[in-house]
């Protein structure tokens, strides 16, 4: 079986039920997952938990963007800094009007 990282795309509607599958093919309820919603926009989100807790429903979107979901052990990387300050470069980009 994998035991890499997944990223999967446009997650923010169908995570919960990919990690219901996840742990019913035999992954840990505690694997990492990270939501990361409109990213490159100013309101982006980042959320964070396990599949166990997003495949209950505990977690989820937050926002009316798309989302990119990360699984793995990976994720305990991104949580060094808090979630507002991931990728938060976009807020000192220049912006024409």
């Amino acid at each position: 079986y994998f035991s890499g990282t997944i990223v999967l795309f446009m997650m923010s509607e169908t995570l919960s039920e990919f990690c219901r599958l996840l742990i019913q093919f035999g992954k840990s309820q505690s694997l990492p997952v990270a939501l990361l919603e409109n990213v490159s926009y100013f309101d982006q989100k980042s959320t964070f938990g396990t599949i166990g807790e997003y495949s209950k429903g505990a977690l989820g979107k937050t926002t009316t963007g798309p989302g990119i979901a990360i699984i793995g052990e990976v994720v305990n990387v991104l949580k060094i800094k808090p979630s507002d300050e991931i990728f938060s470069f976009v807020k000192n980009l220049p912006v024409e009007v």
